[in-house]
Formats: C-alpha cells, sequence, structure tokens
C-alpha cells in the first residue's frame, strides 16, 4: 500500500483510523473500528458505540489512545518513521512511501 507522505495533513491523518464506506464515505476513529468490525462479522464487539454517552466516551478514549500510541508503544513518532523510511529508499518521491 503506498501512502502520500507530502505533507503533514498526511502525517496528521495517519494519527488516526479512517476508513472508506463503500459509497466513498469517509469514517474515522470508533465509527472506523465499528464498521470494520461489522464486515468481518464482529459487529457486537463495538455495537455498544452506537449509543450515547458511550460513543462520546469511546471517542474520547480512542483520541487519547491515538495521540499517545507511538509513545506507550515505545515508537518513534511518526514524523521521525517516515523521514527513516525516505532514508531508507522506501519511498518513491517525497509523495509516497511503501507502508
Amino acid at each position: 500500500m503506498l501512502y502520500s507522505v507530502a505533507n503533514s495533513l498526511n502525517i496528521k491523518a495517519m494519527g488516526r483510523i479512517h476508513a472508506i464506506v463503500s459509497d466513498g464515505t469517509i469514517v474515522t476513529d470508533v465509527e472506523a473500528f465499528r464498521r470494520l468490525y461489522e464486515e468481518v462479522g464482529l459487529g457486537w464487539v463495538y455495537a455498544v458505540t452506537k449509543y450515547e454517552p458511550v460513543a462520546t466516551i469511546a471517542n474520547a478514549v480512542y483520541g487519547v489512545w491515538a495521540k499517545y500510541r507511538m509513545e506507550v508503544t515505545g515508537r518513534p513518532p511518526l514524523e521521525e518513521v517516515f523521514a527513516a523510511r525516505r532514508q531508507a529508499g522506501e519511498c518513491k518521491d517525497d509523495k509516497s512511501c511503501k507502508m
């Protein structure tokens, strides 16, 4: 898969999960996980996140996790990951890197 890293918006986008629905709609955060789990027959795992206040709480918790997951898991920031991939030749150019 190629992911464009031409600007900081792309790195920011990598900071949170995104999914594209068959109609082209982009969903993010907990809704993306819910839709993905539904597609593989495990929708019950995230079903409760359809309802308030669970949806708001789940998105808040995910937001904190998304912001700090690299640090918590002992990995470098995304900016450093992409810089290392560019230097290692994993990128065709300054616009796309192999993930």
